[in-house]
């Protein structure tokens, strides 16, 4: 059972919710996005069936997971945390001297968040959060990506989670070696647009509004 007061609001005495984590929720908003970068179908959802196999884009990098990571973190009661996204997939089709032809979808389990307390992982999968009962995934489809100079790439990312759609700007480095690739991206979201703690932690007091996603991506070329 969760302390008294951490997901929603105390009866004694009364007091304004210390939710936990909401700014995750916006993480995986984040997360879902910033992944635009080279990558295919591999990773394994909790059930053990890859997300986006019937995604139909022919993927031309498949993603080295063992040199990858996708980071979140935030705060929350005046303490930063810290977690990781263990379950995710996306199918790429990139080229950067075309980068307006890409072709991008993204699938995140919301389950398979880690924090860095065990309270925080356990407390995530509830309704109010990420409501991993009724949607076990969240996506993004990125859309109308343009260099901005040298390595910087730009675009637009269309992200569903928790039936609310919003797009965002999105942006990321791309260092290309022959037939290897690693992306490196950094995003901040907010959690309100995504009805995300807007029950016990609606004005941020206890969590932070804003939450940052990290991503890194080493990946090679398929084609």
């Amino acid at each position: 059972m969760l302390p008294s007061g951490l997901l929603g609001k105390t009866k004694t005495p009364s007091a304004k919710g210390r939710g936990t984590l909401v700014a995750f929720g916006s993480a995986i908003a984040a997360l879902v996005f910033v992944t635009g970068a080279p990558g295919v179908v591999t990773a394994l959802s909790s059930g053990g069936a890859a997300f986006a196999a019937g995604s139909g884009i022919k993927a031309n990098w498949t993603v080295d997971y063992d040199q990858s990571e996708i980071r979140f973190s935030g705060v929350h009661d005046g303490n930063d945390y810290t977690g990781t996204f263990q379950n995710w997939d996306a199918a790429i089709q990139f080229d950067p001297d075309a980068p307006e032809d890409a072709d991008v979808e993204v699938t995140v389990s919301t389950a398979s968040a880690r924090a860095s307390q065990k309270l925080y992982t356990d407390s995530l999968p509830s309704p109010e959060w990420l409501n991993i009962g009724a949607f076990p995934t969240a996506t993004v489809q990125i859309v109308d990506i343009t260099g901005i100079k040298d390595r910087a790439y730009t675009g637009t990312a269309s992200l569903t989670l928790k039936d609310i759609t919003i797009e965002r700007e999105f942006q990321f480095v791309l260092d290309i070696e022959g037939a290897t690739a690693t992306m490196t991206g950094q995003t901040i979201l907010q959690r309100a647009p995504l009805d995300l703690g807007q029950d016990s932690a609606p004005d941020a007091d206890w969590v932070s509004e804003e939450s940052t996603v990290d991503v890194t991506v080493g990946a090679s070329r398929l084609d």
